[in-house]
C-alpha cells in the first residue's frame, strides 16, 4: 500500500533539480532512487509526470509516493519541550544533538518520533509522513524552536507562511569576532558544495544550483575574540546562517564544517547557534503566536565562561 506526500516548492528552492530536490526532502531515498522515483511515474509535477532534470520553479505542486512504511515511528520515551500547545499546532524546543527527522525509518531518535507519541494526528498531518505535521527543520546541532501543524489545514497555512516569509524566525549566532559592523545584511547566493553534500557554499548569480539568501543581523555584545549577534533569516535554505556567517570570515564558533576551529578547552559539542523566536500575526484561521526559548544551557556556560553574557540577560 501507498501513501501520496504532497510539498510546495519554496521560493528558495527554485531552480533546483527535480531529483536533487526530492532526495533533500526524502534523504533515505537517496539521489539513485529519486532519479527511479522520476523515470517510474512515482513523482509528478503540478499534476502531470516529470522528468528528473527539470528545473523547478516556486510554489510548483510535487507529489510523490512513498511506502506506508517510510511512515515514523513513535517513541514515547523521548522527552518533547513543548512551549505552546493549541487545537492546531505546537511548538517545541529541539535539544542540540537531536535530529529533527530521522534519515531512516529504523531510527526513533528524531524530534518527529516523540510528536507523534504525543500526537498521533501528526502522521497525517504533513506533506511527508517522515515529517510529522514539521513545518520546517533545525540542522541537527542547532538548538531552539520547531514548528510543527497538528491537522492537514493547519500545515497548508504554516507551510505556506514560512515559504512566503510570513513567520519571523530569530537565531542567537555565537560567532568568531571578525569585525563585521555592529548591524547589517549579508546578501550572498548560495548552493550545493560540488565537493561535499553536507556543505553550502557561496555561488555566482545565475551560477547552476545558487538561490538567493538574505541574513540580517545585530551584534549585541562582542570582545576581541567573540561577538554574540541575534540574526533572521526568513525563509532560510539549508545551513544559511552558519554558510553566511563563515563567508564574512565570522564562523559560528566550533563549526568546523564551515572553518571555525574546534574549541579545546570547552566541552560545545555543537555549533554555537539557536533558534530563539518564532512568530506570527495569524489570520483567520489560525491564530497569532510569539513563542521565545531560552539559551541552551551548553551556550549560556560557554558566554558566561569568555564574560560575554550582559546583553541576553543571563
Amino acid at each position: 500500500m501507498k501513501t501520496t506526500a504532497i510539498a510546495h516548492v519554496s521560493q528558495a528552492e527554485a531552480g533546483v533539480r527535480l531529483d536533487r530536490w526530492l532526495a533533500d526532502k526524502v534523504p533515505q531515498l537517496g539521489r539513485r532512487h529519486a532519479k527511479l522515483w522520476c523515470a517510474t511515474g512515482k513523482v509528478t509535477v503540478n499534476g502531470l509526470p516529470a522528468a528528473k532534470d527539470l528545473r523547478l520553479s516556486a510554489d510548483m505542486e510535487i507529489c510523490y509516493e512513498l511506502p506506508t512504511d517510510q511512515r515514523a515511528a513513535q517513541n514515547a520515551t523521548l522527552p518533547l519541550d513543548v512551549r505552546l500547545e493549541t487545537p492546531s499546532f505546537v511548538v517545541v524546543n529541539k535539544p542540540a544533538g537531536q535530529p529533527s527527522v530521522a534519515l531512516d525509518v529504523e531510527d526513533r531518535s528524531a524530534v518527529a518520533n516523540s510528536l507523534i507519541a504525543h500526537y498521533p494526528e501528526m502522521q497525517n498531518a504533513g506533506g511527508n509522513p517522515l515529517e510529522a505535521g514539521l513545518v520546517h527543520r533545525l540542522d541537527t546541532g542547532t538548538s531552539g524552536l520547531l514548528l510543527a501543524a497538528r491537522t492537514p489545514e493547519a500545515f497548508q497555512i504554516l507551510h505556506r507562511a514560512i515559504r512566503q516569509g510570513q513567520i519571523s524566525k530569530q537565531y542567537v549566532a555565537i560567532a568568531t569576532n571578525g569585525g563585521i559592523s555592529p548591524n547589517g545584511r549579508i546578501e550572498l547566493p548560495l548552493r550545493p558544495s560540488p565537493r561535499s553534500s553536507r556543505r553550502m557554499v557561496v555561488a555566482r548569480v545565475g551560477q547552476r544550483g545558487a538561490r538567493n539568501a538574505l541574513t540580517v543581523y545585530e551584534v549585541v555584545e562582542r570582545n576581541e575574540n567573540v561577538l554574540v549577534a541575534l540574526v533572521s533569516a526568513g525563509p532560510a535554505l539549508r545551513h544559511q546562517i552558519r554558510a553566511h556567517f563563515a563567508a564574512v570570515d565570522c564562523p559560528l564558533l566550533n563549526d568546523e564544517q564551515y572553518g571555525a576551529e574546534r574549541l579545546q578547552a570547552l566541552t560545545l559539542g555543537r555549533h554555537a547557534l539557536h533558534a530563539r523566536r518564532i512568530a506570527w500575526d495569524g489570520d483567520n484561521v489560525l491564530p497569532a503566536f510569539e513563542c521565545v526559548a531560552p539559551l541552551a544551557d551548553d551556550l549560556v556556560a560557554l558566554l558566561r565562561s569568555i564574560g560575554l553574557c550582559d546583553s541576553l540577560g543571563l
